[in-house]
């Protein structure tokens, strides 16, 4: 299959459960990608840790499957587990996937520098209020993503991170958030 018939989606955690029986928006992000690609056979998806676990536990094709581990974030973001270093691991992953495919090796361009042909256009499965920066994200690495179809707006008081249980608390966060991510480069 070329790169251009393969199709990538990447699907990010969000308000993991304080209690693992209890619904949270695990669940709403998970059962989106098992309705919307578990039976598209040209579809990988790369799955940040608590999704990958339900996907898993559902029955998603494991050959399709891919685990993006980077533990959880932080109310700042800037650390290990924020969607930054979810993409980050993802591009390398992607990259790697499609150099394999390739059988090839980047060409210099030059400055010395050795670019990636771009990726297929990527689809993000995040939560509604956290898409828009997923996407911004996203370009810091060349990913050119958009948005699944629906994506899922509730939230839970279920959700361990104080942040995802409201809409009030997410601006918080993101207010907080914004001058250490774009510090960090991160924006």
């Amino acid at each position: 299959m070329s790169s251009l018939e393969q199709k990538y989606v990447i699907a990010l955690d969000f308000g993991y459960p304080l209690n693992p029986h209890r619904r949270s928006s695990i669940d709403d992000l998970a059962e989106l990608v098992l309705r919307d690609y578990a039976c598209e056979s040209g579809v990988v998806v790369l799955a940040q840790d608590f999704i990958y676990d339900k996907l898993c536990r559902s029955g998603f094709p494991r050959e399709r499957l891919l685990e993006v581990g980077t533990g959880r974030s932080s109310t700042n973001g800037t650390e290990s587990g924020g969607s930054y270093h979810m993409l980050r691991e993802a591009n390398a992953i992607l990259r790697g996937l499609e150099q394999q495919k390739a059988g090839t090796r980047p060409l210099a361009d030059d400055l010395g520098h050795k670019p990636w042909p771009p990726l297929p256009i990527i689809t993000v499965v995040a939560h509604a209020l956290h898409v828009r920066r997923v996407v911004k994200q996203g370009r810091l690495f060349g990913l050119e993503m958009t948005p699944a179809e629906e994506l899922p707006s509730r939230l839970y008081r279920n959700a361990a991170q104080w942040w995802c249980r409201s809409r009030a608390g997410w601006y918080l966060r993101e207010a907080i958030g914004f001058v250490p991510l774009r510090i960090a480069g991160q924006i």
